[in-house]
């Protein structure tokens, strides 16, 4: 903070005139409390020290109580999620559930004895209360403050002593020191950098629910997402009961990890066997659909999907729409199946999705992605107990991908009987499942539709029938 010399009132920024008239009266200090550290001197991180001298400390946490929220915050399923001390930012569309979401979170974790401390800047403490009877969650360590002003809230904390403070939402919390309205730029980035040191003075985590902006990022300052440990993203499409958590970022984990929930009238159900969930409407022996497996590269699951294509009417050029994957990687797809396949959709309409409301953001869906291009062009169907995953170059070429065992597994597990991948080296045999390697484009496509001389002249056939 920058404070006059003269009028004593403190700015984020420092200017050449202050309001009061003086002139370069502005100087640095800093007006937040130094937090105490827990454990004493001997663990005082501002004394530089030989890191050959220094142990690794595991992350302390404890248990959500909600299986998925534990997965995303990089904790084990059932025992522990949340790390203390931590600050963790949960943003989403308005009325996609976050407030659900936080409290079912803190309802499980005073059940198991700690205290927390919910403050709530936009809702009634009685708004907040119905909520948590129409959800089961009321519980003694669960204290609920309806107040705005952070330092009094910090008070209340004093008093309390919790292991998690909720703060709905951070856009209305202020500091008073700062003269600016609360969601302005600079009292979301004065509390984004104040919540850091109140975490370890208090030494619990602090969970925040932030707005979003019409693009779907967070409302404020990107520097807002720098200053937390982990970046939360709640969303789901309107109309359907699927949730879905991801991590933009996770100082305690992976970035990949994806947890899904569905709303259910009495709150949030964890959803422990996603491929289940999303296999489960899913019609077969039917052109344009295919199945592959995602699983990050710190990921600790694989998730079976379903990837579709349709082509449409004749169009002037090629009109391409996807959803849930990115519209560039298709078109790149088309183009290595065109040319090194000779598959081509020509000037139609072609619809590209990822079923479920999914998104797909790893190179290890462009096989079963061009598959399933192929399939919807050659109007034929896919195996019905084919799951097929890896790289695809523009050679033509299939490159490995990490994970292959978890997908693998995550394969067998579905009762799919047999997995087209690369030329994997050194990958052995999964109990329950055939690995087909395929080195090429056209090899996987013969494997999986038939000789591809028979299919471009399918096509041609159809397209001569068209007209």
């Amino acid at each position: 903070m920058y404070q006059c010399s003269k009028c004593r009132k403190t700015f984020m920024e420092r200017a050449a005139q202050c309001k009061c008239g003086a002139w370069n009266s502005h100087k640095e200090v800093d007006l937040t409390p130094g937090p105490q550290l827990v454990g004493g001197q001997e663990n005082d991180e501002t004394v530089a020290a030989p890191i050959t001298s220094l142990d690794v400390i595991r992350d302390r946490r404890y248990s959500t109580g909600l299986i998925e929220l534990n997965r995303v915050l990089g904790g084990d399923e059932h025992s522990s999620g949340l790390v203390y001390p931590s600050v963790v930012l949960l943003s989403g569309e308005p009325g996609i559930g976050k407030s659900t979401l936080v409290l079912q979170a803190a309802a499980n974790v005073a059940r198991l004895g700690h205290r927390v401390l919910y403050a709530t800047g936009e809702e009634s403490r009685s708004a907040v209360t119905a909520r948590a009877q129409r959800l089961n969650a009321k519980d003694d360590n669960l204290f609920l403050v309806a107040d705005s002003v952070l330092g009094r809230i910090e008070q209340q904390a004093k008093e309390v002593m919790p292991r998690l403070i909720i703060l709905d939402s951070v856009q209305t919390m202020t500091l008073p020191e700062i003269e600016a309205e609360a969601g302005s730029v600079s009292q979301v980035k004065g509390v984004g950098n104040y919540l850091p040191k109140m975490a370890r003075t208090f030494d619990a985590s602090i969970l925040l629910i932030g707005h979003v902006t019409k693009e779907g990022g967070v409302a404020g300052p990107k520097t807002l997402e720098h200053l937390v440990d982990a970046t939360l993203h709640f969303e789901g499409e309107q109309g359907r009961s699927l949730r879905m958590l991801r991590t933009h970022k996770n100082r305690f984990g992976s970035t990949m990890e994806v947890g899904l929930f569905e709303m259910a009238p009495d709150g949030l159900v964890d959803i422990e066997s996603p491929s289940a969930h999303l296999l489960a409407q899913r019609r077969l022996g039917q052109p344009g659909s295919g199945i592959t497996a995602m699983c990050g590269q710190n990921s600790r699951r694989a998730m079976l999907v379903e990837v579709q294509a349709l082509v449409g009417l004749e169009a002037q050029r090629l009109q391409l729409v996807a959803t849930g994957i990115d519209t560039q990687r298709v078109q790149m797809l088309l183009a290595v199946l065109d040319r090194k396949a000779r598959l081509s959709v020509g000037n139609k309409q072609l619809f590209v999705n990822v079923v479920g409301g999914m998104t797909i953001d790893e190179p290890a869906a462009d096989l079963a992605m061009t598959l399933t291009l192929a399939s919807a062009v050659a109007n034929c169907p896919l195996p019905e107990d084919l799951v097929a995953f890896g790289e695809l170059g523009l050679s033509g070429e299939l490159r490995d991908t990490t994970q292959a065992v978890l997908r693998l597994k995550e394969a067998a597990k579905m009762g799919f009987k047999r997995a087209l991948v690369p030329p994997f080296k050194g990958l052995d045999d999964v109990s329950g499942i055939e690995l087909v390697r395929a080195e090429t484009l056209t090899d996987a496509i013969e494997v999986a539709l038939g000789p591809v001389e028979e299919l471009v002249e399918r096509i041609k056939a159809s397209q001569e029938e068209d007209e």
